[in-house]
């Protein structure tokens, strides 16, 4: 059996959206003998796994725009007031990427699309 990668050429992780119930038991005693419950069971990744696939590009794309934008901590509607304070706003800019909503949103996505476990989202 060949492994597969787990990152990819340029070194970021290769993330996938978890399948379960496919893989052979290492114990046989862990069978079960409710048929239509591992069926249900089996059914219910399979839609979930359909409809994450469904989302992830539009994730992805909402991901990627907040984590490239620039935050300068002032809402949008004082652009006056911006335009009028630029050099105080230009020293207080910050790269999307580098923001708390960004961490949080990827933890989400990592979380809530990919399966990974986490002790805590904060």
């Amino acid at each position: 059996m060949v492994d597969r990668p787990t990152t990819r050429p340029d070194g970021s992780p290769l993330r996938m959206i978890p399948t379960y119930y496919i893989n052979k038991l290492e114990d046989p005693n862990k069978l079960t003998n409710n048929i239509v419950g591992a069926v249900i069971a089996y059914y219910k990744m399979a839609k979930n796994f359909k409809h994450k696939n469904e989302i992830l590009a539009d994730v992805e794309v909402i991901h990627n725009q907040i984590k490239n934008r620039e935050f300068t901590g002032k809402p949008a509607i004082i652009d006056d007031y911006i335009n009028k304070a630029k050099k105080y706003i230009n020293r207080n800019r910050k790269s999307g990427d580098k923001t708390n909503y960004s961490a949080f949103l990827s933890k989400f996505i990592d979380m809530n699309i990919y399966g990974e476990e986490m002790s805590s989202i904060t």
